[in-house]
């Protein structure tokens, strides 16, 4: 950081498509096999107003950890961003896991 000049984070990959990733490795490295990566961390939330974000992937393709999140806190963050700070995620995630994968546009307040 640097005193006088605005600071700024810039993670180009975080919102990288799988096919984005693909493409930029098939590129790069041809001929080369990559299974089983990841192109980010599974809990980050930089992209939740994103559609298809971290936390949607998560409770696709792992739906007990991403419960075993936002029972640790993460589901409050997330209900305090959409304006329902009192939220009850305990009773949420039973009948609507999904709302707390995405904050803005059709998902807020719903």
């Amino acid at each position: 950081r640097r005193v006088g000049r605005p600071w700024a984070l810039a993670y180009p990959l975080q919102h990288w498509l799988d096919r984005d990733v693909s493409g930029y490795l098939a590129e790069h490295f041809p001929g080369e096999s990559f299974t089983g990566w990841e192109s980010g961390c599974k809990f980050c939330a930089v992209d939740i107003t994103f559609r298809d974000n971290n936390l949607t992937r998560l409770l696709r393709n792992e739906p007990l950890e991403f419960k075993r999140l936002m029972l640790a806190g993460m589901g409050a963050e997330v209900a305090k961003a959409k304006g329902f700070p009192e939220a009850d995620v305990g009773a949420i995630l039973e009948q609507a896991p999904e709302w707390f994968a995405r904050v803005g546009g059709k998902a807020t307040r719903g």
